[in-house]
């Protein structure tokens, strides 16, 4: 039988997490008849082989030389004969009915492409901390467009272990460019929303997302904020290389690219403790100079960037959260005096549901 959902795991030196992981996926409440796990070890040389063997008949193992964490999830990808794809990394876990809720979701749209989750963010001994993704009160579930993404609505993203994907849209992100060693989540929520039908998120958390020493997020030394960013210009060489094969021609896409870029130095410098150059960027920050905005929205966005820069990271995430709907209203006003281009002169149809509604 052709298994519905397809979970492929990457992991390298997580032999210590990954049994969590691929348990969490084997006492899923939904029926493991429909489901197969792909693991892929991107050259571990801890215990991990070991301690994979006690669910050999379980899982497929596939075990490759160290290339980095797009390379397995190519590698894993490759391998599925699912139609929905979800992507667990080996240091996180999901809840048990988070496989049960994203199926009910995809089929009760079928015209939703990804559909991402909040997760529960825990330090390394396993203790929760806060969401991801703040709450949003009674809202269920929040349904986007890629007219959308390409007025700049804010669409909530999840790392890798909160995303799914029908193979059919995931194909056109593929191969994921082995330029992103690590943090290869973030290629696929630049480009997919260009070519998905809808992108569905789900406030509530399906699942634990593990801060630890050895995560990218959590590994803020100089030289590897230095790595990461020289990366994440290579990357956005990579993306323009997509764009120019997939026809996609944009500026808009182009300068989200570049901004985000530069919110990461940002982000990084300020987590490592390194303020005065987080406040730097952030004094030199642009966005969309190239169609001169509003003043009004010039003003209020300098207001968060600078935040960004000497707010604590997870009080930053909080402000964000908490003033979601009013970037929502920021933007739309924006982009409906917008006249440069076609798609931007819609006003933000931004469609919320609350699990109130009959």
């Amino acid at each position: 039988m052709i298994p519905l959902f397809s979970v492929v795991i990457d992991t390298y030196n997580y032999g210590s997490y990954l049994e969590q992981a691929i348990e969490s996926v084997l006492n899923q409440s939904f029926p493991l008849k429909d489901v197969e796990i792909i693991v892929v070890d991107d050259g571990s040389t801890d215990d991990t082989p070991m301690r994979v063997k006690r669910f050999k008949d379980a899982i497929t193992y596939i075990y490759k030389e160290n290339g980095g964490q797009a390379s397995a999830l190519n590698a894993g990808i490759s391998h599925v004969k699912g139609s929905i794809v979800s992507l667990l990394d080996a240091d996180d876990f999901w809840h048990k009915d988070k496989l049960k809720v994203v199926a009910e979701h995809f089929e009760k749209f079928n015209d939703v492409d990804i559909i991402n989750h909040n997760l529960s963010i825990l330090d390394e001994n396993g203790g929760n901390e806060y969401l991801w993704n703040q709450d949003e009160g009674d809202v269920a579930f929040r349904l986007y467009n890629p007219e959308d993404y390409l007025r700049g609505v804010l669409i909530p993203v999840a790392p890798t272990s909160g995303n799914s994907f029908r193979i059919d849209c995931l194909k056109k992100a593929l191969p994921i460019p082995l330029s992103y060693r690590v943090c290869a989540d973030s290629y696929l929520h630049t480009v997919l929303p260009l070519v998905a039908r809808n992108i569905l998120y789900i406030p509530k958390s399906l699942g634990g997302y593990r801060i630890h020493g050895k995560n990218c997020w959590s590994n803020h030394d100089t030289f590897t904020i230095e790595r990461i960013i020289e990366k994440e210009s290579l990357n956005l060489q990579d993306l323009q290389k997509w764009m120019d094969n997939m026809a996609i021609n944009n500026r808009l896409i182009e300068n989200k690219m570049q901004m985000a870029i530069n919110r990461k130095k940002i982000f990084f410098y300020n987590g490592s403790g390194q303020k005065l150059k987080a406040l730097k960027q952030a004094i030199l920050y642009k966005d969309f100079a190239h169609i001169n905005p509003p003043l009004s929205y010039r003003l209020l966005k300098r207001i968060f960037v600078l935040a960004s820069a000497v707010v604590p990271p997870d009080v930053y995430h909080e402000i964000c959260e908490r003033s979601y709907f009013l970037y929502v209203w920021m933007m739309k006003k924006f982009w409906k005096n917008l006249k440069y281009a076609p798609i931007l002169n819609k006003i933000a149809n931004n469609k919320v549901y609350s699990s109130k509604k009959k």
